[in-house]
């Protein structure tokens, strides 16, 4: 193989790289052409007027330069075969093809043939398949049968839903004998405390009751009530707080402070504002307004009603109902069209005749038409107005006047001054 190496970069680092005979150099920034040669770096095209030309003769190379200049590289040649684990040499294209199917930066991987709780190799995919094979899934049954001793565990359980005896709950029968029932009743010696409600009192014979009931006791509506024969056996001065009942009327009193006042005005019977309405007049008052009628939605009706005068019934009435009154089933009246006057014939009553677009300022004539109103008379000519004075005197020019001698008047004159 001949020593000959091609090279880029920048020409400031082809400058300072180490000298490398054989080895061609190219500046990616100056496009600059260098040889290492002689151990001397030579700038090829640095001198426009100088020409290469390369050479060979045996294992010589020569550059040979327009200038005289020689450079001569020794092409020692090499055979290498292919590399082993043993010895370096060049590689197979099987060793490459094998090479590029490596990944970068991988390494080599040692895959176990067995499951193992000691390894940290991968193991192969049938390894564990097989493992897999031999397990149930995540997500399986059991039936009572596979499960050991289970069925002789359960038939010593009672059912969720079950019920007990009292005499196979220990000690309940004994608790329940000491105890009352939910709903039970008591002596009244047995109520050792407590407010009892006055409805759970019995009734109590006034005989039965013996001293003096504490008035705080009492409810705070009930004040002393005293009777009397009549009115007049009143004292003279009663007590506030109390109640004073006249037994022959009926009226009952307080002490004003100065005279007895009626505590509730007695009504007499009547209809004015100061007395009270009769009870049987009420209920037949009451009685009458009970009675209703039925209701019924507007129209026209035959009704019936009850003694109470309320309406109870209604029939719709029909045509035959009104022609029954004698009233006409049609329309007897005969209506015709006017007939209009003429020199030798009068006219005749009817329908007026339609006026036609157009004919709004137009009045009917007695003949039937809508005409035109005739046109009034001329009125009289007016009085003939004073003769206005002379004008002042032209330029001398030809002179044309028009002058109206009456006011108003079409009558117009015209002269001419010249």
């Amino acid at each position: 193989m001949a020593l000959v190496n091609f090279k880029q970069s920048t020409e400031a680092k082809i400058k300072s790289a180490p000298m490398a005979d054989g080895t061609f150099y190219v500046s990616t920034d100056t496009n600059k052409l260098f040889l290492d040669i002689s151990n001397k770096r030579v700038e090829i095209n640095a001198n426009t007027n100088i020409t290469y030309t390369l050479t060979k003769s045996g294992n010589t190379i020569t550059l040979n330069a327009s200038d005289g200049n020689k450079y001569n590289i020794t092409d020692a040649n090499t055979t290498y075969g292919d590399a082993t684990t043993v010895a370096s040499g060049l590689m197979s294209a099987a060793d490459k093809a094998k090479l590029d199917g490596i990944a970068a930066q991988a390494n080599k991987v040692v895959v176990d043939a067995s499951l193992s709780d000691s390894s940290t190799n991968p193991v192969q995919n049938k390894v564990i398949k097989a493992a897999l094979d031999g397990k149930a899934p995540a997500t399986h049954g059991h039936g009572m049968a596979q499960i050991s001793g289970l069925n002789e565990a359960l038939a010593g359980k009672a059912p969720t839903s079950h019920t007990h005896t009292t005499a196979q709950v220990s000690g309940l029968d004994t608790a329940l004998a000491g105890k009352a029932n939910t709903t039970h009743n008591h002596d009244a010696a047995n109520i050792t405390s407590g407010v009892l409600n006055v409805d759970r009192v019995p009734s109590i014979p006034a005989t039965k009751l013996t001293g003096i009931i504490n008035q705080a006791n009492l409810p705070s509506y009930v004040d002393d009530v005293l009777e009397f024969a009549n009115k007049a056996a009143f004292p003279t001065k009663g007590e506030s707080g109390k109640i004073y009942v006249d037994q022959a009327t009926n009226i009952t009193y307080r002490w004003g402070g100065t005279a007895y006042v009626e505590i509730s005005p007695s009504l007499a019977l009547g209809t004015t504002s100061s007395t009270a309405f009769r009870g049987d007049y009420g209920n037949t008052a009451y009685q009458h307004a009970v009675a209703k009628g039925s209701a019924f939605a507007h129209g026209m009706y035959k009704i019936t009603t009850n003694s109470a005068g309320h309406v109870t019934a209604a029939q719709a009435i029909t045509k035959s109902d009104i022609t029954a009154l004698g009233i006409p089933a049609q329309d007897t009246n005969t209506w015709i069209a006017m007939k209009g006057a003429s020199a030798s014939a009068a006219g005749g009553a009817g329908y007026v005749p339609a006026p036609t677009t157009g004919q709004q300022n137009l009045f009917l004539r007695g003949d039937g038409t809508w005409a035109q109103g005739p046109v009034g008379p001329k009125g009289d000519k007016g009085a003939t107005g004073e003769r206005g004075p002379q004008g002042p005197a032209g330029i001398g020019l030809p002179e044309i006047a028009i002058q109206s001698y009456q006011p108003y008047d079409s009558n117009v004159k015209i002269w001419i001054q010249i």
